[in-house]
């Protein structure tokens, strides 16, 4: 008796979907410095205050604004002393029809830098 091999089918498939983000987390900078004593903190922490007035007037839930770092450094030379801080800033987005209005404010507001946008997929699990 000869043994003989099983006989095998191999089927591979593919599968390609494209899931759309479904929030975004918006990440900002608001940066400063002065040659003068003392103030840039208030001020840039102003700043802070007006980027979030402005974000709740698109309709931005106030709950989805988070500083996520503050760095502040102080220099002194011979005759000048000079200060700088750095604000950062996570929003979230849930409604991304908000991101031009967002991406509008930017350059509006001198201090203010977009540092990325990180996409996000809440709806993932469902889709595999």
């Amino acid at each position: 008796m000869s043994e003989r091999e099983p006989n095998y089918i191999t089927i591979d498939t593919t599968h390609e979907a494209e899931i759309p983000a479904d929030h975004a987390h918006v990440h900002l900078q608001i940066t400063g410095s002065s040659s003068l004593t003392g103030g840039i903190l208030q001020k840039r922490s102003a700043e802070v205050v007006a980027l979030q007035d402005r974000l709740i007037g698109l309709g931005v839930p106030e709950d989805a604004f988070e500083v996520t770092g503050v760095t502040a450094a102080v220099q002194k030379g011979g005759l000048v002393k000079s200060s700088s801080v750095s604000y950062q800033i996570r929003v979230r987005i849930n409604d991304l029809d908000l991101l031009p209005k967002i991406a509008a404010i930017i350059p509006e507001m001198k201090n203010l830098s977009l540092r990325h946008i990180e996409w996000g997929y809440d709806g993932l699990k469902e889709a595999r």
